[in-house]
């Protein structure tokens, strides 16, 4: 027994450079195979997900850089003839004077007479969903005379339609002859940090 130990020593010795480098292999396999293989397929994993919600990203940005192209396009296109009509129909600030003449103007090229015209001070517009800030009204209370008959009370109506300002009827009283009292509402928009 002890002559198969000294053996085993020997030969122990002689091998063991062999035997420390298929330790060293062994373990190196056996943590590789045990450890190191499963985190690189999970990292791998990890980047094939990230690449793919880059890539959607990537196709989102391109599809809003699109959507801007065509918005900067459409802006371009606006002339200031355009600018000066929307500004007309939904002008900045309420410029009392300047309804006053218009509507004075309208009625005058007409067959009709603008007895009297009452503005009224503003308020807030607000809508259900959301509370527009920048936009306000103004009441306009007119009375108009010289409406005979159905078509010239038509064609009163689309005087005040064809004006530039936006303008909503809210009551029509006809009081007698062809005298008609109409309550109308006018909005403007409202600079920000102005109330």
């Amino acid at each position: 027994m002890k002559n198969w130990k000294n053996r085993l020593i020997k030969i122990f010795i002689k091998y063991f450079d062999y035997i420390l480098l298929l330790l060293i292999v062994i373990i190196f396999l056996g943590s590789f195979f045990g450890y190191f293989a499963p985190k690189l397929k999970e990292i791998k994993n990890i980047q094939d997900v990230k690449f793919v919600e880059g890539e959607e990203i990537y196709k989102n940005d391109l599809g809003y850089f699109e959507k801007l192209k065509f918005f900067y396009k459409e802006y371009e296109s606006v002339t200031k003839q355009d600018i000066e009509k929307i500004n007309a129909a939904l002008p900045i600030g309420p410029n009392f004077s300047e309804l006053f003449a218009g509507m004075e103007s309208l009625f005058k090229n007409s067959d009709f007479e603008l007895k009297s015209i009452t503005l009224v001070s503003s308020k807030m517009l607000e809508n259900k969903e959301q509370k527009i800030t920048s936009i306000k009204t103004i009441r306009m209370n007119l009375v108009i005379e010289g409406v005979h008959g159905y078509l010239n009370y038509k064609k009163m109506f689309s005087i005040l339609e064809n004006n530039l300002p936006i303008i909503d009827i809210k009551s029509v009283v006809y009081q007698n002859g062809d005298i008609y009292s109409l309550e109308l509402i006018t909005y403007y928009m409202i600079e920000e940090g102005q109330d």
